[in-house]
Protein backbone atom coordinates (compact mmCIF):
# COMPACT_ATOMS: atom_id res chain seq x y z
CA UNK A 1 0.00 0.00 0.00
CA UNK A 2 1.50 3.43 -0.87
CA UNK A 3 -0.02 6.86 -0.08
CA UNK A 4 1.62 10.14 -2.06
CA UNK A 5 0.90 13.44 -1.20
CA UNK A 6 2.50 15.14 -4.53
CA UNK A 7 2.82 18.91 -4.48
CA UNK A 8 3.45 20.76 -7.66
CA UNK A 9 5.15 23.58 -8.25
CA UNK A 10 4.75 25.22 -11.61
CA UNK A 11 6.58 28.70 -12.90
CA UNK A 12 5.23 30.33 -15.54
CA UNK A 13 5.55 33.33 -17.90
CA UNK A 14 2.50 35.63 -18.02
CA UNK A 15 2.24 38.86 -20.58
CA UNK A 16 3.25 41.24 -18.04
CA UNK A 17 6.69 38.79 -17.80
CA UNK A 18 6.22 38.41 -13.92
CA UNK A 19 6.04 35.11 -12.10
CA UNK A 20 3.31 33.51 -11.19
CA UNK A 21 3.05 29.84 -8.94
CA UNK A 22 0.14 27.36 -8.90
CA UNK A 23 0.44 24.62 -6.26
CA UNK A 24 -1.92 21.60 -6.35
CA UNK A 25 -2.55 19.34 -3.59
CA UNK A 26 -4.63 16.24 -2.79
CA UNK A 27 -4.19 13.97 0.18
CA UNK A 28 -6.17 11.34 1.32
CA UNK A 29 -7.77 11.86 4.70
CA UNK A 30 -6.21 8.35 5.81
CA UNK A 31 -2.99 7.22 6.28
CA UNK A 32 -4.05 3.75 4.10
CA UNK A 33 -7.18 3.79 2.42
CA UNK A 34 -8.55 0.14 1.98
CA UNK A 35 -12.21 -0.06 1.00
CA UNK A 36 -13.54 -3.39 1.79
CA UNK A 37 -14.80 -6.07 -0.38
CA UNK A 38 -18.50 -4.47 -0.14
CA UNK A 39 -17.07 -1.03 -1.40
CA UNK A 40 -17.44 2.01 0.87
CA UNK A 41 -15.88 5.63 0.67
CA UNK A 42 -12.82 7.04 0.19
CA UNK A 43 -12.39 10.81 1.55
CA UNK A 44 -9.91 13.15 1.17
CA UNK A 45 -8.63 17.11 0.80
CA UNK A 46 -7.86 19.01 -2.03
CA UNK A 47 -6.51 22.34 -2.62
CA UNK A 48 -5.51 24.82 -5.48
CA UNK A 49 -3.14 27.52 -4.39
CA UNK A 50 -1.92 30.71 -6.34
CA UNK A 51 1.34 31.81 -4.84
CA UNK A 52 1.93 34.49 -7.32
CA UNK A 53 1.05 37.83 -7.65
CA UNK A 54 -0.67 37.85 -11.04
CA UNK A 55 -4.61 36.61 -11.38
CA UNK A 56 -4.22 32.93 -12.50
CA UNK A 57 -7.14 31.60 -14.84
CA UNK A 58 -7.13 28.02 -14.81
CA UNK A 59 -9.36 24.88 -15.60
CA UNK A 60 -9.03 21.93 -13.73
CA UNK A 61 -11.20 18.24 -13.39
CA UNK A 62 -10.19 14.82 -11.83
CA UNK A 63 -9.89 11.62 -12.62
CA UNK A 64 -9.89 7.99 -11.11
CA UNK A 65 -7.69 5.44 -12.55
CA UNK A 66 -8.71 1.90 -12.14
CA UNK A 67 -6.67 -0.94 -11.49
CA UNK A 68 -6.70 -1.98 -14.94
CA UNK A 69 -5.47 1.07 -16.33
CA UNK A 70 -8.87 2.42 -17.54
CA UNK A 71 -9.49 6.22 -16.96
CA UNK A 72 -12.95 7.59 -15.48
CA UNK A 73 -13.70 11.20 -15.40
CA UNK A 74 -15.05 11.78 -11.75
CA UNK A 75 -16.37 15.43 -13.05
CA UNK A 76 -17.25 17.80 -16.14
CA UNK A 77 -13.76 20.28 -16.25
CA UNK A 78 -14.58 23.33 -14.29
CA UNK A 79 -13.27 27.08 -14.95
CA UNK A 80 -11.24 28.90 -12.22
CA UNK A 81 -10.17 32.34 -11.40
CA UNK A 82 -7.59 33.02 -8.30
CA UNK A 83 -6.37 36.26 -7.83
CA UNK A 84 -2.98 36.39 -6.34
CA UNK A 85 -2.59 34.72 -3.44
CA UNK A 86 -5.90 32.67 -2.95
CA UNK A 87 -6.75 29.23 -2.17
CA UNK A 88 -9.59 26.84 -3.52
CA UNK A 89 -9.59 24.20 -1.27
CA UNK A 90 -12.39 21.32 -0.91
CA UNK A 91 -12.56 19.43 2.50
CA UNK A 92 -13.45 15.93 2.45
CA UNK A 93 -15.30 15.21 -0.90
CA UNK A 94 -15.54 11.58 -1.44
CA UNK A 95 -14.86 8.66 -3.57
CA UNK A 96 -17.32 6.29 -4.23
CA UNK A 97 -16.24 3.17 -4.71
CA UNK A 98 -19.47 0.74 -5.71
CA UNK A 99 -19.29 -3.02 -4.40
CA UNK A 100 -18.68 -4.36 -7.85
CA UNK A 101 -15.55 -2.01 -8.95
CA UNK A 102 -12.85 -4.74 -9.49
CA UNK A 103 -10.25 -4.70 -6.44
CA UNK A 104 -6.65 -3.56 -6.41
CA UNK A 105 -5.16 -0.27 -6.19
CA UNK A 106 -6.60 2.94 -7.57
CA UNK A 107 -5.20 6.51 -8.53
CA UNK A 108 -7.16 9.66 -7.79
CA UNK A 109 -5.81 12.46 -9.81
CA UNK A 110 -6.38 15.94 -9.37
CA UNK A 111 -5.35 18.50 -12.89
CA UNK A 112 -5.14 21.96 -13.49
CA UNK A 113 -4.78 23.12 -16.84
CA UNK A 114 -3.36 27.31 -17.06
CA UNK A 115 -5.28 28.56 -19.47
CA UNK A 116 -2.99 30.97 -20.51
CA UNK A 117 0.43 29.01 -20.71
CA UNK A 118 -1.17 25.69 -21.40
CA UNK A 119 0.81 24.03 -18.79
CA UNK A 120 -0.73 21.42 -16.48
CA UNK A 121 0.02 20.67 -12.88
CA UNK A 122 -1.51 17.70 -11.17
CA UNK A 123 -1.29 16.15 -7.53
CA UNK A 124 -2.29 12.57 -6.82
CA UNK A 125 -3.25 9.61 -3.93
CA UNK A 126 -3.47 6.00 -3.92
CA UNK A 127 -5.76 3.90 -2.16
CA UNK A 128 -7.01 0.03 -2.66
CA UNK A 129 -10.20 -1.82 -3.06
CA UNK A 130 -9.87 -5.56 -0.98
CA UNK A 131 -9.81 -8.65 -3.01
CA UNK A 132 -12.43 -11.45 -1.85
CA UNK A 133 -11.13 -14.55 -2.23
CA UNK A 134 -12.34 -15.66 -5.60
CA UNK A 135 -11.18 -12.43 -7.53
CA UNK A 136 -7.36 -14.00 -6.81
CA UNK A 137 -6.24 -15.17 -9.63
CA UNK A 138 -4.01 -18.00 -7.52
CA UNK A 139 -3.36 -19.17 -3.78
CA UNK A 140 0.09 -16.35 -4.19
CA UNK A 141 -2.47 -13.73 -4.76
CA UNK A 142 -4.76 -14.98 -1.64
CA UNK A 143 -1.89 -15.15 0.27
CA UNK A 144 -0.46 -11.86 -0.75
CA UNK A 145 -3.76 -10.36 0.11
CA UNK A 146 -3.90 -11.59 3.45
CA UNK A 147 -6.76 -13.81 2.97
CA UNK A 148 -5.37 -17.01 4.24
CA UNK A 149 -6.18 -19.44 6.69
CA UNK A 150 -3.85 -21.88 6.36
CA UNK A 151 -3.56 -24.80 3.82
CA UNK A 152 -6.92 -26.05 1.92
CA UNK A 153 -9.43 -25.22 -0.46
CA UNK A 154 -9.96 -21.55 -2.11
CA UNK A 155 -11.78 -20.63 -5.10
CA UNK A 156 -9.72 -18.25 -7.38
CA UNK A 157 -10.32 -16.49 -10.78
CA UNK A 158 -7.04 -16.87 -12.92
CA UNK A 159 -7.57 -14.50 -16.30
CA UNK A 160 -8.24 -17.26 -18.82
CA UNK A 161 -11.65 -17.73 -16.72
CA UNK A 162 -15.14 -16.81 -16.88
CA UNK A 163 -15.85 -17.59 -13.39
CA UNK A 164 -14.08 -18.92 -10.47
CA UNK A 165 -13.24 -22.22 -9.29
CA UNK A 166 -11.98 -23.76 -6.23
CA UNK A 167 -7.90 -25.63 -5.48
CA UNK A 168 -5.91 -26.93 -3.24
CA UNK A 169 -3.85 -24.36 -1.84
CA UNK A 170 -0.44 -25.09 0.57
CA UNK A 171 0.02 -22.33 2.36
CA UNK A 172 2.92 -23.33 4.51
CA UNK A 173 5.60 -25.18 2.36
CA UNK A 174 8.62 -23.17 1.42
CA UNK A 175 6.77 -19.52 1.74
CA UNK A 176 3.49 -20.73 0.60
CA UNK A 177 1.02 -19.87 -1.91
CA UNK A 178 1.36 -22.71 -4.10
CA UNK A 179 -1.45 -24.00 -6.05
CA UNK A 180 -1.68 -28.03 -6.54
CA UNK A 181 -1.77 -28.33 -10.23
CA UNK A 182 -1.04 -32.04 -10.54
CA UNK A 183 -0.53 -35.45 -9.25
CA UNK A 184 2.04 -37.43 -11.42
CA UNK A 185 1.76 -41.30 -10.81
CA UNK A 186 4.92 -43.67 -11.27
CA UNK A 187 2.27 -46.85 -12.60
CA UNK A 188 -1.18 -44.91 -13.17
CA UNK A 189 -2.46 -43.02 -16.21
CA UNK A 190 -3.21 -38.83 -15.72
CA UNK A 191 -6.33 -38.27 -16.07
CA UNK A 192 -7.51 -34.49 -15.82
CA UNK A 193 -10.09 -33.45 -13.34
CA UNK A 194 -12.46 -30.14 -13.12
CA UNK A 195 -11.39 -29.74 -9.56
CA UNK A 196 -8.19 -31.12 -7.36
CA UNK A 197 -8.72 -30.29 -4.36
CA UNK A 198 -7.20 -33.22 -2.51
CA UNK A 199 -3.32 -34.33 -2.23
CA UNK A 200 -4.94 -37.83 -2.04
CA UNK A 201 -6.23 -37.26 -5.72
CA UNK A 202 -3.56 -38.90 -7.78
CA UNK A 203 -2.96 -39.67 -10.89
CA UNK A 204 -5.00 -36.79 -11.39
CA UNK A 205 -4.06 -33.46 -13.11
CA UNK A 206 -6.14 -30.07 -14.01
CA UNK A 207 -7.76 -29.23 -17.51
CA UNK A 208 -5.31 -28.20 -20.07
CA UNK A 209 -7.61 -25.12 -19.89
CA UNK A 210 -7.11 -24.19 -16.38
CA UNK A 211 -2.99 -25.17 -16.57
CA UNK A 212 -2.77 -22.58 -19.41
CA UNK A 213 -3.78 -20.07 -16.85
CA UNK A 214 -0.82 -20.71 -14.78
CA UNK A 215 1.77 -22.20 -17.71
CA UNK A 216 3.18 -18.55 -18.27
CA UNK A 217 1.75 -16.60 -15.42
CA UNK A 218 3.59 -18.53 -12.63
CA UNK A 219 7.30 -17.87 -11.70
CA UNK A 220 8.33 -21.53 -10.27
CA UNK A 221 6.99 -24.46 -9.51
CA UNK A 222 7.03 -27.04 -6.45
CA UNK A 223 7.84 -30.63 -6.51
CA UNK A 224 7.74 -33.10 -3.89
CA UNK A 225 8.02 -36.55 -3.41
CA UNK A 226 6.46 -39.23 -1.32
CA UNK A 227 10.04 -38.80 0.69
CA UNK A 228 9.28 -34.99 1.25
CA UNK A 229 11.95 -34.53 -1.03
CA UNK A 230 11.16 -31.50 -3.02
CA UNK A 231 12.54 -28.60 -5.51
CA UNK A 232 11.62 -25.43 -6.31
CA UNK A 233 12.07 -25.16 -10.40
CA UNK A 234 11.94 -21.54 -12.72
CA UNK A 235 9.06 -21.68 -14.93
CA UNK A 236 10.75 -19.40 -17.30
CA UNK A 237 13.51 -22.08 -17.67
CA UNK A 238 11.46 -24.91 -18.00
CA UNK A 239 8.94 -23.07 -20.49
CA UNK A 240 12.06 -21.99 -22.83
CA UNK A 241 13.75 -25.63 -22.74
CA UNK A 242 15.45 -26.70 -25.77
CA UNK A 243 14.39 -30.11 -26.38
CA UNK A 244 10.77 -30.00 -24.76
CA UNK A 245 9.19 -26.92 -23.88
CA UNK A 246 7.18 -26.98 -20.71
CA UNK A 247 3.90 -29.25 -21.87
CA UNK A 248 0.62 -27.96 -23.21
CA UNK A 249 -1.08 -30.73 -21.22
CA UNK A 250 0.38 -32.23 -17.37
CA UNK A 251 -1.00 -35.38 -18.73
CA UNK A 252 2.16 -35.97 -20.95
CA UNK A 253 5.22 -38.17 -19.69
CA UNK A 254 8.10 -35.74 -20.71
CA UNK A 255 7.32 -32.49 -19.20
CA UNK A 256 9.99 -30.04 -19.86
CA UNK A 257 13.42 -31.62 -21.63
CA UNK A 258 16.56 -29.35 -22.26
CA UNK A 259 20.05 -31.05 -23.72
CA UNK A 260 23.21 -29.30 -23.93
CA UNK A 261 23.82 -31.48 -27.01
CA UNK A 262 20.81 -33.01 -28.96
CA UNK A 263 17.74 -33.99 -27.68
CA UNK A 264 19.03 -37.80 -27.09
CA UNK A 265 18.21 -37.99 -23.56
CA UNK A 266 21.48 -39.75 -23.19
CA UNK A 267 25.32 -39.05 -21.91
CA UNK A 268 24.00 -37.18 -18.66
CA UNK A 269 23.81 -33.79 -20.52
CA UNK A 270 20.04 -33.36 -20.17
CA UNK A 271 17.48 -32.29 -17.63
CA UNK A 272 14.25 -33.78 -17.33
CA UNK A 273 11.17 -32.83 -15.50
CA UNK A 274 9.57 -36.41 -15.85
CA UNK A 275 11.07 -38.49 -18.38
CA UNK A 276 9.25 -41.39 -21.07
CA UNK A 277 10.66 -44.19 -18.70
CA UNK A 278 10.40 -42.46 -15.10
CA UNK A 279 7.16 -40.78 -15.10
CA UNK A 280 7.91 -39.19 -11.38
CA UNK A 281 11.42 -37.69 -11.73
CA UNK A 282 13.37 -34.73 -11.57
CA UNK A 283 16.97 -34.85 -13.67
CA UNK A 284 18.81 -31.39 -13.42
CA UNK A 285 22.42 -32.60 -15.24
CA UNK A 286 22.14 -29.67 -18.41
CA UNK A 287 23.78 -26.37 -18.92
CA UNK A 288 20.05 -25.45 -18.94
CA UNK A 289 19.16 -26.04 -15.08
CA UNK A 290 15.63 -26.01 -14.07
CA UNK A 291 15.99 -26.53 -10.33
CA UNK A 292 16.19 -22.74 -8.26
CA UNK A 293 16.49 -24.48 -4.49
CA UNK A 294 15.99 -28.44 -3.79
CA UNK A 295 15.06 -29.46 -0.24
CA UNK A 296 15.43 -33.41 1.66
CA UNK A 297 17.94 -36.13 2.03
CA UNK A 298 16.32 -38.04 -1.24
CA UNK A 299 18.80 -36.96 -4.26
CA UNK A 300 21.24 -38.14 -5.79
CA UNK A 301 24.17 -36.32 -7.77
CA UNK A 302 25.20 -37.59 -11.55
CA UNK A 303 26.89 -36.00 -14.42
CA UNK A 304 26.43 -32.30 -13.65
CA UNK A 305 24.05 -32.04 -11.15
CA UNK A 306 21.40 -33.92 -9.08
CA UNK A 307 18.21 -36.23 -9.82
CA UNK A 308 15.73 -37.70 -8.18
CA UNK A 309 13.60 -40.65 -9.97
CA UNK A 310 11.19 -43.24 -9.35
CA UNK A 311 8.74 -41.70 -6.77
CA UNK A 312 5.92 -43.44 -6.24
CA UNK A 313 4.01 -39.87 -6.63
CA UNK A 314 5.27 -36.81 -7.16
CA UNK A 315 2.88 -33.65 -6.47
CA UNK A 316 2.88 -30.26 -8.34
CA UNK A 317 2.42 -27.01 -7.14
CA UNK A 318 2.64 -22.86 -8.92
CA UNK A 319 3.25 -19.68 -7.90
Amino acid sequence: MKINKVTLLLSALFSSALSANVVVEATSDEATPIVEVTGGNVSFDRAIKNTGNEVLNLRYYDTLVFPNGELYNRSNAANLTLTAGQVFAQAQPRISVLPEFPAGEYKYILSVYNKVTGEITSANFTFNKKYSEHESRSCAEILANGLSTGSGVYSIKPDNVQSPYKVYCDMETHGGGWTLVGIKSKTQPNVQVDELLSLDQKANVITDQKWAGFKYTAQEMLVTADNDTAAILDMVTLNSANCTPLANSLTDDVLAHAESAGCTGAGQDYSFLNSAKFKTSVYDYSNTKFIIERFGNGWGVGGNGPYHYNAQNMWLYVR
